[in-house]
């Protein structure tokens, strides 16, 4: 099992929620990048995320002045609100007890004048397909 890129949509859908952002809201870029190293999840991840939600209409971004700023559309509101509609239980707490649980993350240490990478395999053969309502 991986990660769909809707898994990481809502990843990231389940951070605006928690970080109090609604309809209309500005998050710095800078920020939501400080969130996302919280989650177990690559940068690459949010880099993806990123590009789903702007194109399916959830986000908008904005630069101010070089400064990146993500907002959050009257759609994305309403898909970040369907997370916890959908199941009791929020979308953070199905990541991090369904999802994650069935990977194994390997680090690949930083080099001089390279970061690190975050890379997803699966733990065990006997995972199966966990079922969680798509957009």
């Amino acid at each position: 099992m991986q990660l769909s890129g809707v898994d990481v949509q809502n990843s990231m859908l389940q951070l605006f929620r928690d970080s109090g952002v609604v309809e209309g809201d500005e998050l710095p870029l800078a920020r939501l990048e400080q969130l996302w190293s919280q989650t177990a999840l690559r940068r690459s991840d949010l880099l993806d995320g990123l590009v789903r939600l702007a194109a399916g209409g959830l986000i908008v971004l904005e630069d101010d002045n070089g400064d990146t700023r993500v907002v959050l559309t009257e759609a994305g509101a309403v898909a970040t609100r369907a997370l916890v509609d959908q199941r009791k239980a929020s979308w953070n707490q199905h990541l991090q007890a369904d999802l994650l649980p069935a990977l194994r993350c390997r680090l690949t240490p930083e080099r001089e004048g390279r970061g690190g990478r975050r890379s997803y395999e699966l733990a065990t053969s006997s995972a199966g397909e966990i079922s969680w309502p798509r957009h």
